[in-house]
């Protein structure tokens, strides 16, 4: 009984896991070509083929930004002294987290350096099953790189 309960509950985590990580890939594959950004190489024939680290770090930004209007409606409710559903609680608590490992030591998103992982994403159908296809690097905060620059620089002088 013991261990079929042990493999459930792995079984119950390792797919959550690829949950977790293929709706991660679905925004990235949605949001690559987004015009939010400013893009140091212009597309060609309007679709672009690689990304810089640095148009990684923005797109990471946008991505830790996502949840940002409903942040600020459960800021507001804080405000106004009332308490949060233990759902809003959890929500909060899992976007701080979220924000606090991307900017220590980065996020793990698709490859967009590699032409052919850009063309992977581009056909990939969402299936969990092949998340594992997808190579992915850890990318800091474009906002987190700058903020350390800055603070250097004003040491600097």
């Amino acid at each position: 009984m013991h261990k079929e309960g042990l493999i459930a509950k792995t079984k119950t985590t390792r797919i959550n896991t690829a949950m977790n990580k293929g709706q991660k890939l679905v925004w990235f594959r949605d949001n690559m070509d987004t015009q939010e950004i400013q893009y140091d190489r212009e597309p060609i024939n309007g679709v672009k083929k690689t990304w810089t680290m640095k148009e990684l770090g923005l797109l990471v930004d946008l991505y830790l930004d996502r949840h940002a209007e409903q942040l600020e409606e459960l800021e507001e409710k804080k405000r106004m002294g009332r308490l949060l559903s233990p759902k809003e609680a959890l929500f909060l608590e899992n976007v701080g987290t979220e924000r606090r490992e991307a900017e220590m030591a980065g996020l793990e998103v698709p490859d967009l350096t590699s032409a052919a992982m850009v063309k992977y994403l581009r056909h990939w159908d969402g299936d969990i099953n092949s998340v594992t296809d997808i190579k992915l690097v850890k990318i800091k905060p474009t906002s987190v790189l700058q903020s350390k620059l800055e603070s250097n620089n004003e040491t600097d002088k």
